[in-house]
């Protein structure tokens, strides 16, 4: 089934040498068996550049998708969609084959908050990233004293 996740395509490029093979296989994902591919591959274009980015059809019922446009532009292209982005490996994987260079990120909707990401060389292979910390800990003063806080809670005992 899978968690309600943003799928990015961060930069995410093919060359020209791949672009004709790259939209050939975009063309045939209905012949796809396995079906996380086939709908993440049923929903992208190559961009004018040679970016690959997700397209929703200007005639589709909104309210009967699944995977939703964040900030459309006049071609209909936009580098982030939503929904339940199943089989995760297997979209950087197609796009590794296809020698593509940029990052991949899956940010959940869920509770959970989750977050992975993929990187990819342009050269065949691909890596998974995590978040890390980038710096020390940032001290930062308290909004409410805790003695105002406990003052406050008392008054209020007393009134009530």
């Amino acid at each position: 089934m899978g968690y309600w996740t943003t799928l990015n395509l961060v930069d995410l490029g093919f060359a020209k040498s791949a672009r004709k093979a790259v939209n050939a296989d975009i063309a045939a994902w209905r012949k796809r068996r396995n079906p996380d591919l086939r709908i993440f591959l049923s929903n992208v274009r190559l961009g004018p550049g040679g970016g690959l980015e997700f397209h929703v059809p200007g005639d589709c019922d909104e309210d009967n998708r699944s995977y939703y446009p964040f900030d459309e532009d006049e071609l209909g292209l936009t580098p982030a969609m939503e929904g339940r982005w199943d089989g995760s490996d297997t979209i950087p994987r197609w796009c590794a084959s296809h020698r593509a260079d940029g990052k991949i990120s899956f940010h959940s909707l869920e509770p959970d908050g989750e977050a992975w990401s993929y990187e990819l060389d342009g050269a065949g292979q691909f890596r998974r990233l995590q978040l890390l910390p980038a710096s020390d800990w940032i001290s930062v003063k308290p909004v409410v004293r805790l003695g105002s806080a406990q003052r406050i809670n008392r008054n209020r005992k007393r009134t009530q």
